[in-house]
């Protein structure tokens, strides 16, 4: 499990101060419900994330536009985001249209805001939150941005909040799974491993299986 451990990051930072280089025209519209979780933890504040936009002749607009683009990107999660980005770096005088089918950007990254006893309210994230330092790429990414990272703390207890019963603390990986919950738990990782040795690093594609993997969601 040891491999598992990486750098806790506010991936909704990364997410908006892409969306930010791309220059969204009706970001003061956006679900006043979705905040970004530098709000809550102050590592990255929105004024810090506007200071490194810049303009681009780039717009996240709804499938019922029509325009005369030179690049159509397809879906506007960090993955849309960021081609739209590096595409403009190479290259300032494209005008570029990114699509989105849902009525909010971000893709799998989303970070609501919750109720809480304690404070009243709080900041979630419900999609993709954490980054390894073997992911090189979107590290450098994060580096790029100027976004800050910070560890995430594994010491103390932690607690397991089943779906029925009540919640059981723990410590380090001794999860309260039972025998067979700890050998399925075990078995779903080695499966994942083999998994992941299938797959080129430097050319995913060439994967036996990479257009069924793809295909899958």
């Amino acid at each position: 499990m040891d491999k598992f451990k990486g750098i806790f990051n506010d991936a909704g930072d990364l997410f908006d101060t892409i969306k930010d280089k791309i220059a969204t025209p009706n970001k003061a519209d956006s679900d006043t419900d979705s905040h970004n979780l530098s709000d809550a933890i102050k590592k990255i504040t929105f004024s810090d994330m506007a200071s490194v936009a810049s303009s681009a002749d780039t717009q996240v607009t709804d499938a019922s536009t029509h325009t005369v683009t030179d690049v159509l990107v397809i879906g506007a999660g960090l993955a849309g985001l960021a081609t739209a980005y590096r595409l403009l770096q190479k290259n300032r005088d494209l005008k570029i249209n990114v699509i989105e089918a849902s009525d909010r950007v971000g893709g799998r990254l989303l970070t609501k805001q919750v109720r809480t006893a304690e404070s009243g309210k709080d900041l979630f994230d419900l999609g993709g939150e954490w980054l390894s330092r073997k992911q090189k790429r979107i590290m450098d990414l994060v580096v790029e941005l100027g976004l800050e990272t910070y560890e995430q703390d594994y010491a103390g207890f932690k607690m397991l909040i089943p779906a029925e019963g009540a919640p059981v603390s723990f410590e380090g990986y001794n999860y309260p799974i039972g025998m067979i919950g700890r050998y399925d738990l075990n078995s779903f990782i080695a499966r994942l491993e083999i998994l992941r040795d299938l797959v080129p690093l430097e050319d995913p594609t060439k994967c036996e299986d990479a257009l069924e993997w793809d295909a899958t969601t």
